[in-house]
């Protein structure tokens, strides 16, 4: 595997992760809300 291609997929497990990060910072938002 090049290195372009290591970038690639390390800026996809980044995008993947964030995403998921996202979504845990959105729900604790709205449980807080809803608390």
């Amino acid at each position: 595997m090049t290195g372009s291609e290591m970038a690639k997929v390390g800026l996809r497990e980044q995008n993947r992760l964030s995403g998921a990060n996202r979504n845990a910072l959105i729900t604790g938002g709205i449980m807080a809300n809803t608390a």
